[in-house]
C-alpha cells in the first residue's frame, strides 16, 4: 500500500470515511459485485478509534476533515487493504503536530507487524521513526545507518558517505 502526504490525489474529497477507508479494499466488502456499507463500517469503525480519527460520523465527507484527519483517512485506507509493505512518501506533510505524533504512533505499531519504508525529506520525522536509515544524493545510496541520530543523518546528507 502507499500512503502519500499529498492527499488530494490519494483521497476522494467528495467521499465519506467510510467508503474512503474501504477503498483499497473493495472486494472484502462486496458480495456479488454489490457493495455492503454495513461491512463497511464495521470495518473501518474500530481503525478510525484506533487512529483517533477526529469526526462525529463515519458519513462524513473528507473534505469536511482537517488535513490530519484526511491523512487518517488515508492511512485506514492503507491498513484496511492489509498490504505486506506499507510505503510512505512524506505522509506528515502539511499536517499539525498531534496529527503528525498520532501518525507516528500508528506507524510504529504497523512496523510491528509488517514492512513499513518511509521517505522523507524531514529529519525529524526520519531519526523518531527509523531503525535504518538509508541515505541518498545524486541518485545513489551514500550511507546506510544503523538507528542514526540527526548529527549522523545530516553528515551522510552533506558529505555524501557515512559518519
Amino acid at each position: 500500500a502507499f500512503l502519500s502526504g499529498d492527499r488530494e490525489r490519494s483521497l476522494v474529497a467528495s467521499q465519506t470515511v467510510f467508503a474512503a477507508g474501504t477503498l483499497a479494499a473493495l472486494p472484502r466488502f462486496s458480495r456479488g459485485g454489490w457493495l455492503r456499507p454495513g461491512s463497511e463500517r464495521e470495518a473501518v469503525q474500530p481503525v478510525a478509534d484506533e487512529v483517533a480519527l477526529a469526526t462525529t460520523s463515519l458519513s462524513a465527507v473528507l473534505s469536511q476533515l482537517s488535513g490530519g484527519n484526511q491523512q487518517k483517512v488515508a492511512l485506514i485506507q492503507a491498513r484496511l487493504a492489509e498490504p505486506r509493505v506499507l510505503l510512505c512518501f512524506e505522509p506528515t506533510r502539511g499536517i499539525d503536530v498531534a496529527a503528525k505524533a498520532s501518525l507516528h504512533a500508528q506507524l510504529r505499531r504497523l512496523a510491528r507487524e509488517r514492512v513499513v519504508l518511509y521517505a522523507s525529506g524531514e529529519m525529524e520525522d526520519v531519526v523518531a521513526l527509523a531503525e535504518r536509515v538509508l541515505v541518498m544524493a545524486e541518485g545513489r545510496i551514500v550511507a546506510d545507518l544503523w538507528r542514526p541520530d540527526r548529527v549522523a543523518v545530516r553528515h551522510a546528507a552533506l558529505y555524501g558517505e557515512a559518519p
